[in-house]
């Protein structure tokens, strides 16, 4: 939740138990804005954008004063059973430390997850947020494990502030994501991307590696021929090495994605690796040999060199080398008469 940009951000019905307002909010309200200044009775921190960095993103503000209640809840669905994930928010306080006459009551905001039965799988607390001259984001958050058969939670921001002046503070980008191990592939030892041409010799074998946190895990290789857009399973390819088919043109993306046994056939449930990047490129075309007449005494021109080229090298009679794409066989003797050979070298091999 990043409470959208502009003016015209409407929270989900029931999301919170504070009252809206459209500007400096009292207590028990709250506002979302991306400028406000002047809250407080010219006590509170001027607030000037939001953290998630947006054009005009807004936060949302909470004057929380003597008034418990429910800064945020939603309930997350389509997660995976027996997966890690972390609940997390961006707090930081709205006030300085004249508000209040000098003595406010600090903000202390609660993130909790529970089941749909109301059993708690995590929580975690602020502790008293210290006030300042300017706002300080930090993201506070907690690690859970979804239970077997459970693929939906309730998450809640709450605050349960002393009685008294002050507990005012601002809140963004909450997040709920998957906290997996992480899978990583390589293509011949390398992590592409891999261009080579149709006569390559590589062996084009995909590794793939990931980190311990997996209890029962599945591997599946992937594959993309528009560059990442989407992906297929490649039947049959279910461990951590895959021996590429060869081929002799066209572009290709390959992955790893592992998931628990239980989980590998829910598609939100999968870690993907890198993507790994490969074309093959048609074999430059062979130039049949040429017969080049030359004078003696004068400079002799050798035939162009293909313009997508990375390097050229000539050699020839006489110790003739040249590196040039324009070489030039300068003053021309009968020494210089014999075959010239021309190395080309391309991006793709």
């Amino acid at each position: 939740m990043t409470f959208g940009s502009g003016h015209s951000f409407i929270l989900p019905q029931n999301a919170t138990t504070y009252n809206r307002v459209n500007g400096c909010p009292s207590k028990g309200q709250f506002v979302i804005s991306n400028f406000l200044f002047g809250c407080g009775n010219h006590t509170w921190i001027q607030m000037i954008g939001d953290h998630t960095g947006d054009h005009d993103g807004n936060y949302m503000l909470v004057n929380a004063e003597s008034t418990p209640g429910t800064v945020y809840k939603d309930t997350a669905r389509n997660l995976c059973e027996n997966t890690s994930y972390v609940f997390s928010a961006w707090i930081a306080n709205a006030m300085q430390d004249f508000t209040c006459g000098g003595n406010p009551v600090l903000a202390n905001v609660t993130l909790t997850v529970t089941s749909l039965s109301g059993a708690v799988l995590g929580s975690a607390n602020t502790g008293d947020i210290p006030v300042g001259f300017d706002k300080i984001w930090k993201q506070y958050g907690l690690s859970f494990t979804t239970p077997p058969n459970t693929t939906s939670v309730i998450v809640n921001v709450t605050t349960n502030p002393r009685f008294g002046c002050g507990s005012a503070f601002v809140v963004d980008d909450i997040t709920l994501r998957s906290c997996g191990p992480s899978v990583t592939a390589t293509l011949d030892g390398s992590i592409g991307p891999v261009n080579v041409c149709a006569d390559y010799t590589d062996p084009f074998i995909l590794q793939g590696n990931y980190s311990p946190g997996f209890s029962d895990p599945v591997m599946q290789w992937q594959s993309s021929s528009d560059t990442g857009k989407t992906w297929v399973d490649i039947a049959g390819e279910t461990t951590n090495t895959y021996a590429v088919p060869r081929r002799s043109s066209g572009v290709m993306s390959y992955r790893l994605v592992v998931a628990e046994r239980a989980n590998i056939n829910s598609l939100n449930c999968r870690i993907a690796s890198n993507a790994i990047y490969t074309e093959i490129h048609p074999v430059p075309q062979h130039q049949a040999p040429q017969n080049i007449l030359g004078c003696l005494d004068k400079n002799l021109f050798l035939p162009q060199v293909d313009p997508s080229a990375l390097q050229a090298q000539w050699s020839g009679p006489n110790g003739y080398s040249s590196t040039q794409f324009a070489s030039v066989i300068p003053v021309v003797q009968y020494a210089d008469t014999g075959l010239y050979t021309l190395k080309e070298t391309f991006y793709y091999g």
